[in-house]
């Protein structure tokens, strides 16, 4: 929910607490927040095979695991994306590029006073499934531009995005890059992303 503060819009699923975990969920963010010094933000992903091991060791759930991990990998996605402000334009961008099966395109973006968000899509060339639900997709533009996911949808044959993009980007997006890198999160051990990853780069 864009500006709307994160505690006034999570709702927990019920009122009971077990008062007496309070100084172990205050260490288990502790541990994070030394996760985060340590990596210097940048953590990668453990193996699978070595979170089962950690799972079969504490009596952990191996699902349950994997997701906490992908949610501490994909940290930033859930950094609240700035206000738009001044609705101005919707800007046709019409790039694509096509690889490995897939079609990349951006398609437009909305133009405010404070930012631009831009609108990308992903879809398989045929009628196949492409396994896009699990993958992670985050937006570049160069080093003097800060891009959030915004929204997203979609299936397993095509997904699109929304970024926003600040500053705003020029109306004449001729000379801009766009930089996506393609990121397979990591799900159940027995269902890979077909996606191999990497980074496309569309001109």
């Amino acid at each position: 929910m864009i500006g709307v503060p994160l505690q006034r819009a999570f709702h927990p699923p019920t009122d009971y607490y077990c008062e007496t975990l309070d100084p172990v969920d205050e260490q288990l963010c502790a541990a994070i927040a030394r996760r985060k010094e340590i990596s210097r933000d940048n953590p990668g992903f453990p193996g699978v095979d070595r979170i089962a091991a950690w799972c079969e060791r504490y009596g952990l759930n191996e699902s349950m695991m994997l997701g906490i991990f992908s949610q501490l990998y994909n940290e930033n996605h859930f950094q609240a994306p700035p206000t738009p402000a001044g609705f101005r334009r919707v800007v046709p961008i019409a790039k694509f590029i096509r690889q490995d099966g897939l079609i990349y395109a951006v398609t437009h973006m909305r133009q405010y006073d404070n930012m631009s968000v831009v609108n990308v899509e992903i879809a398989s060339e045929g009628d196949e499934e492409a396994g896009l639900l699990r993958i992670r997709v985050d937006l570049s533009v160069g080093p003097s531009y800060t891009c959030l996911p915004d929204s997203g949808g979609g299936g397993g044959r095509s997904i699109h995005y929304g970024f926003t993009v600040t500053p705003p980007l020029p109306d004449d997006t001729a000379a801009v890059e766009f930089s996506l890198k393609i990121t397979p999160v990591p799900d159940f051990p027995a269902r890979l992303s077909l996606h191999k990853g990497g980074t496309v780069v569309i001109k």
